[in-house]
Protein backbone atom coordinates (compact mmCIF):
# COMPACT_ATOMS: atom_id res chain seq x y z
CA UNK A 1 0.00 0.00 0.00
CA UNK A 2 0.88 3.48 -0.79
CA UNK A 3 -0.27 6.40 0.70
CA UNK A 4 0.25 10.03 0.92
CA UNK A 5 -2.08 11.66 3.71
CA UNK A 6 -2.93 15.52 3.91
CA UNK A 7 -2.26 16.90 7.32
CA UNK A 8 -6.33 17.99 8.03
CA UNK A 9 -7.08 14.25 7.25
CA UNK A 10 -5.45 13.37 10.32
CA UNK A 11 -7.22 16.10 12.38
CA UNK A 12 -10.86 15.05 11.27
CA UNK A 13 -10.17 11.24 12.02
CA UNK A 14 -8.71 12.52 15.29
CA UNK A 15 -11.32 14.46 16.03
CA UNK A 16 -13.99 11.61 15.32
CA UNK A 17 -12.37 8.85 17.69
CA UNK A 18 -10.86 7.54 14.75
CA UNK A 19 -7.28 6.34 14.40
CA UNK A 20 -5.40 6.78 11.08
CA UNK A 21 -4.73 3.02 9.63
CA UNK A 22 -8.44 2.60 10.86
CA UNK A 23 -9.82 4.72 8.27
CA UNK A 24 -7.45 3.94 5.50
CA UNK A 25 -7.85 0.34 5.48
CA UNK A 26 -11.31 1.12 5.74
CA UNK A 27 -11.20 3.25 2.63
CA UNK A 28 -9.09 1.47 1.00
CA UNK A 29 -10.92 -2.02 1.58
CA UNK A 30 -14.02 -0.81 -0.01
CA UNK A 31 -12.78 0.87 -3.19
CA UNK A 32 -9.49 0.41 -5.19
CA UNK A 33 -8.55 4.34 -5.40
CA UNK A 34 -9.41 7.51 -3.40
CA UNK A 35 -8.04 10.62 -5.57
CA UNK A 36 -8.44 14.54 -4.05
CA UNK A 37 -6.48 17.77 -4.68
CA UNK A 38 -4.12 16.32 -1.20
CA UNK A 39 -4.65 12.52 -1.14
CA UNK A 40 -3.52 9.23 -3.62
CA UNK A 41 -4.14 6.13 -1.78
CA UNK A 42 -4.79 2.54 -3.65
CA UNK A 43 -4.80 -1.20 -2.15
CA UNK A 44 -4.47 -4.06 -4.03
CA UNK A 45 -6.81 -6.33 -2.35
CA UNK A 46 -10.14 -5.27 -0.96
CA UNK A 47 -10.37 -6.41 2.60
CA UNK A 48 -14.56 -7.08 2.45
CA UNK A 49 -14.18 -8.84 -1.09
CA UNK A 50 -16.77 -6.89 -2.37
CA UNK A 51 -16.76 -5.27 -6.15
CA UNK A 52 -17.05 -2.05 -7.30
CA UNK A 53 -19.82 -3.80 -9.91
CA UNK A 54 -21.57 -5.17 -7.18
CA UNK A 55 -24.84 -3.36 -5.89
CA UNK A 56 -24.08 -3.09 -2.39
CA UNK A 57 -21.17 -0.22 -4.01
CA UNK A 58 -23.81 1.41 -5.14
CA UNK A 59 -26.08 1.54 -1.75
CA UNK A 60 -22.84 2.37 -0.63
CA UNK A 61 -22.01 5.02 -2.53
CA UNK A 62 -25.88 6.12 -2.47
CA UNK A 63 -25.57 6.74 1.37
CA UNK A 64 -22.04 8.88 0.78
CA UNK A 65 -23.38 11.02 -1.47
CA UNK A 66 -21.04 10.73 -3.89
CA UNK A 67 -20.91 12.50 -7.19
CA UNK A 68 -18.45 10.60 -9.15
CA UNK A 69 -18.13 6.76 -9.91
CA UNK A 70 -14.36 5.38 -9.04
CA UNK A 71 -13.66 7.75 -6.20
CA UNK A 72 -14.56 8.58 -2.98
CA UNK A 73 -13.59 11.83 -1.59
CA UNK A 74 -12.15 11.94 2.27
CA UNK A 75 -14.87 13.92 3.05
CA UNK A 76 -17.78 11.81 1.51
CA UNK A 77 -16.51 8.55 3.28
CA UNK A 78 -16.09 10.80 7.05
CA UNK A 79 -19.49 11.56 6.53
CA UNK A 80 -20.96 8.36 5.55
CA UNK A 81 -18.88 6.17 7.78
CA UNK A 82 -20.31 8.68 10.77
CA UNK A 83 -24.12 8.10 9.69
CA UNK A 84 -23.02 4.69 9.25
CA UNK A 85 -21.35 4.71 13.06
CA UNK A 86 -19.08 2.43 11.41
CA UNK A 87 -14.90 2.93 12.57
CA UNK A 88 -14.19 -0.26 11.60
CA UNK A 89 -14.16 -3.02 9.09
CA UNK A 90 -16.13 -5.44 11.53
CA UNK A 91 -19.09 -2.78 12.06
CA UNK A 92 -18.97 -1.88 8.38
CA UNK A 93 -19.49 -5.61 7.43
CA UNK A 94 -22.01 -5.52 10.35
CA UNK A 95 -24.43 -3.11 8.02
CA UNK A 96 -24.31 -5.08 4.64
CA UNK A 97 -27.85 -7.02 5.25
CA UNK A 98 -28.82 -3.57 6.37
CA UNK A 99 -27.82 -1.88 3.54
CA UNK A 100 -29.12 -4.42 1.25
CA UNK A 101 -32.04 -4.41 2.75
CA UNK A 102 -32.50 -0.79 1.28
CA UNK A 103 -33.54 -2.61 -2.02
CA UNK A 104 -36.27 -4.61 -0.85
CA UNK A 105 -37.87 -0.68 -0.10
CA UNK A 106 -39.61 0.11 -3.18
CA UNK A 107 -39.10 4.24 -2.45
CA UNK A 108 -35.78 3.92 -1.17
CA UNK A 109 -34.47 1.67 -4.45
CA UNK A 110 -36.85 4.03 -6.77
CA UNK A 111 -34.06 7.03 -4.98
CA UNK A 112 -30.69 4.59 -5.17
CA UNK A 113 -32.32 4.23 -8.94
CA UNK A 114 -32.31 7.65 -9.95
CA UNK A 115 -28.98 9.00 -8.14
CA UNK A 116 -27.77 5.75 -10.33
CA UNK A 117 -28.37 7.93 -13.52
CA UNK A 118 -25.91 11.11 -12.72
CA UNK A 119 -23.48 8.97 -10.30
CA UNK A 120 -22.43 6.74 -13.65
CA UNK A 121 -22.85 9.08 -16.40
CA UNK A 122 -19.26 10.94 -17.59
CA UNK A 123 -20.18 14.64 -15.68
CA UNK A 124 -19.70 16.64 -18.97
CA UNK A 125 -22.68 14.73 -20.59
CA UNK A 126 -26.04 15.02 -20.25
CA UNK A 127 -27.01 11.26 -20.97
CA UNK A 128 -25.29 7.73 -20.30
CA UNK A 129 -23.80 5.89 -22.75
CA UNK A 130 -25.62 3.03 -23.29
CA UNK A 131 -22.92 0.62 -22.24
CA UNK A 132 -22.51 2.23 -18.95
CA UNK A 133 -26.53 2.35 -19.33
CA UNK A 134 -27.12 -1.38 -19.66
CA UNK A 135 -24.41 -2.63 -17.24
CA UNK A 136 -26.19 -0.02 -14.66
CA UNK A 137 -29.58 -1.48 -15.74
CA UNK A 138 -28.08 -4.96 -15.35
CA UNK A 139 -26.66 -4.11 -11.54
CA UNK A 140 -30.25 -2.37 -10.34
CA UNK A 141 -32.49 -4.37 -12.58
CA UNK A 142 -31.53 -8.04 -13.82
CA UNK A 143 -32.07 -10.13 -10.79
CA UNK A 144 -35.88 -8.71 -10.43
CA UNK A 145 -37.04 -7.69 -13.51
CA UNK A 146 -38.57 -10.90 -15.87
CA UNK A 147 -38.39 -8.93 -19.15
CA UNK A 148 -34.49 -7.94 -18.55
CA UNK A 149 -33.02 -9.91 -21.03
CA UNK A 150 -35.19 -9.36 -23.47
CA UNK A 151 -35.23 -5.14 -23.02
CA UNK A 152 -31.71 -5.67 -22.96
CA UNK A 153 -31.11 -7.76 -26.37
CA UNK A 154 -33.84 -4.91 -27.32
CA UNK A 155 -30.73 -2.10 -26.87
CA UNK A 156 -28.38 -4.32 -28.28
CA UNK A 157 -29.36 -4.04 -31.90
CA UNK A 158 -31.05 -0.76 -31.46
CA UNK A 159 -30.06 2.51 -32.53
CA UNK A 160 -29.60 4.39 -29.70
CA UNK A 161 -25.87 5.00 -28.13
CA UNK A 162 -27.53 6.79 -25.06
CA UNK A 163 -29.97 7.08 -22.54
CA UNK A 164 -31.06 10.20 -21.39
CA UNK A 165 -32.83 11.13 -17.97
CA UNK A 166 -36.08 10.66 -18.89
CA UNK A 167 -35.93 7.31 -20.84
CA UNK A 168 -34.01 5.98 -17.73
CA UNK A 169 -36.46 7.30 -14.97
CA UNK A 170 -39.59 4.98 -17.40
CA UNK A 171 -37.38 2.07 -17.50
CA UNK A 172 -37.68 1.82 -13.81
CA UNK A 173 -41.54 2.62 -13.89
CA UNK A 174 -42.44 0.27 -16.81
CA UNK A 175 -40.56 -3.14 -15.14
CA UNK A 176 -43.00 -2.18 -12.22
CA UNK A 177 -46.43 -1.86 -13.94
CA UNK A 178 -46.30 -3.08 -17.50
CA UNK A 179 -46.76 -7.23 -17.51
CA UNK A 180 -44.58 -9.82 -18.84
CA UNK A 181 -46.86 -10.14 -21.76
CA UNK A 182 -46.94 -6.39 -22.48
CA UNK A 183 -51.08 -7.03 -22.44
CA UNK A 184 -51.31 -3.66 -20.22
CA UNK A 185 -49.21 -1.67 -21.71
CA UNK A 186 -50.70 1.42 -22.52
CA UNK A 187 -49.51 2.82 -26.24
CA UNK A 188 -51.25 6.14 -25.69
CA UNK A 189 -49.85 6.88 -22.65
CA UNK A 190 -46.56 8.97 -21.83
CA UNK A 191 -43.62 6.62 -22.21
CA UNK A 192 -40.52 7.69 -24.32
CA UNK A 193 -40.11 6.49 -28.03
CA UNK A 194 -37.83 3.71 -26.65
CA UNK A 195 -40.26 2.25 -25.07
CA UNK A 196 -42.83 2.10 -27.37
CA UNK A 197 -40.13 1.20 -29.85
CA UNK A 198 -39.61 -2.20 -27.60
CA UNK A 199 -42.95 -2.87 -26.80
CA UNK A 200 -43.36 -2.73 -30.78
CA UNK A 201 -40.07 -5.12 -31.38
CA UNK A 202 -40.96 -7.41 -28.30
CA UNK A 203 -44.81 -8.21 -30.01
CA UNK A 204 -43.11 -8.72 -33.41
CA UNK A 205 -40.32 -11.04 -32.24
CA UNK A 206 -43.06 -13.03 -30.25
CA UNK A 207 -45.32 -13.21 -33.39
CA UNK A 208 -42.43 -15.59 -35.41
CA UNK A 209 -41.79 -18.01 -32.47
Amino acid sequence: MRCWVQRGWRSSVKTLGWNQKTLVFLVFSLHPSIVDNYDVCSLSRPALHLSLFQIIMLVIAWKLEAPNMGFFTKEEWLKGMTLLQCDCIERLQGKLDYLRNHLNDTIIFKNIYRYAFDFARDKDQRSLDMDTAKSMLALLLGRTWPLFPVFNQFLEQSKYKVMNKDQWFNVLEFSRTVSTDLSNYDEDGAWPVLLDEFVEWQKARLATL
